[in-house]
């Protein structure tokens, strides 16, 4: 098993205040990020939308370009 350093819930924070999400939709990774601060309070709002977003892609009802429009 691969440690590639801590586990960060599928968000990370990038370089020029942004937030990148981690996710797998319909056997495709997907990385998108939005323009935010990764300040702690941003990082953990981000954690909660990609718990959502992870619902909706099992529920069938997330369309990435609502979700992602840039």
């Amino acid at each position: 098993m691969t440690n590639r350093g801590p586990r960060t819930g599928g968000v990370r924070p990038k370089p020029n205040d942004r937030i990148q999400f981690d996710f797998m939709l319909d056997g495709v990774r997907y990385r998108p990020t939005i323009r935010r601060a990764p300040t702690t309070h941003n990082l953990r709002a981000a954690r909660e939308r990609l718990s959502n977003i992870r619902r909706r892609i099992r529920a069938g009802t997330f369309l990435f370009e609502e979700e992602f429009p840039e």
